[in-house]
């Protein structure tokens, strides 16, 4: 899990957090053998403008394309609640929340 504090450049710093928190992710599969990461959100290895997978087309990241645990069925709101006593806040159209939490997850065979 991390959280984002919003610091007005909330956008900007989110992609970089969630960058290096995909790729600690992907670290920790390639140590535990059998292991399968699951990140925080949809996919963020290109601009979505830019994703080949909308044309029908292969993706060009296929080795760092993992699913978000909301995708298959997780409530990640209530296990951040109920496990890490943390409220996960939402965004809307009238206003930015003051912070943002990403919650990954690694499974084990």
């Amino acid at each position: 899990m991390r959280q984002i504090e919003n610091d007005g450049e909330l956008e900007k710093t989110y992609f970089s957090v969630r960058k290096n928190f995909d790729e600690f992710m992907l670290a920790q599969e390639s140590i535990e053998q059998g292991s399968l990461a699951l990140f925080a959100g949809s996919c963020a290895n290109c601009p979505r403008e830019k994703c080949t997978r909308i044309d029908g087309k292969e993706c060009p990241f296929k080795d760092k394309m993992r699913t978000s645990l909301e995708a298959i069925g997780f409530d990640v709101s209530k296990i951040a609640k109920e496990v890490f006593d943390i409220e996960i806040l939402w965004s809307n159209s009238d206003a930015q929340p003051p912070y943002t939490t990403l919650v990954s997850a690694l499974f084990f065979d």
